[in-house]
């Protein structure tokens, strides 16, 4: 009788858990350099030696370097997720505003990589993916609430305005240097702005076109 072959020694699967808390981990020290030194002088060997992992690691956790500080994103977008489909309408206030399960327990790696929005274009462009991947998440978690098989044109209205007024809150409260407290109160003035604007009652340039079309 033939022995069988032995397999490949290696460590053992790690659980989707794990790996999510490492992306955290490394994206936390990614955050940390790119901030300090900013995206093009901070190669991914800089980022994976600072969080503690091989090259080879960090390449299978993130297919590109700027991609390193998603999941800061990626947690925030799944709790407001998490939020909507376990209250429905309920998981938002009455204007519209996600009503959060905790405080903001990690306001400050918002607010850096939110800076570095302005002046790093990789970042930027890694932002603006995630919101736009959000809307989606918000949509079928709006879905789920109301019944839908599928998100109708309302609930996709609902989540794109939505998602629109959490980006725009949150990049006014970083900017500005806020308290973390002040993000709540953002969120429900972008909220209102945004629902002013589509009856055309928005303050600016907007609400004058309206009104010298009335004349």
């Amino acid at each position: 009788m033939s022995t069988p072959t032995p397999g490949r020694p290696g460590r053992p699967r790690r659980t989707a858990a794990e790996l999510a808390a490492e992306r955290r981990r490394v994206a936390h020290e990614a955050l940390r350099l790119f901030a300090l030194h900013g995206v093009a002088a901070t190669s991914a060997d800089d980022v994976a030696r600072a969080a503690g992992v091989s090259l080879r690691t960090f390449w299978r956790l993130f297919p590109r370097k700027e991609d390193a500080v998603r999941p800061l994103l990626e947690d925030g977008v799944a709790t407001v997720a998490a939020n909507v489909r376990a209250r429905g309408v309920a998981g938002f206030r009455a204007d519209g505003s996600p009503v959060p399960d905790e405080p903001l327990s990690s306001a400050e790696p918002v607010r850096t990589l939110v800076r570095l929005t302005r002046n790093e274009p990789a970042i930027r462009a890694a932002w603006l993916d995630v919101y736009d991947s959000a809307e989606a998440v918000f949509a079928d978690a709006l879905a789920v609430s109301r019944g839908e098989t599928e998100p109708g044109l309302g609930t996709r209205t609902t989540a794109a305005v939505v998602n629109a007024a959490l980006r725009v809150a949150v990049e006014e409260w970083a900017w500005r240097d806020s308290p973390a407290d002040a993000l709540a109160r953002l969120t429900d003035e972008a909220l209102r702005q945004a629902a002013d604007a589509l009856d055309g009652r928005a303050d600016g340039p907007t609400r004058t076109a309206e009104a010298s079309r009335a004349d």
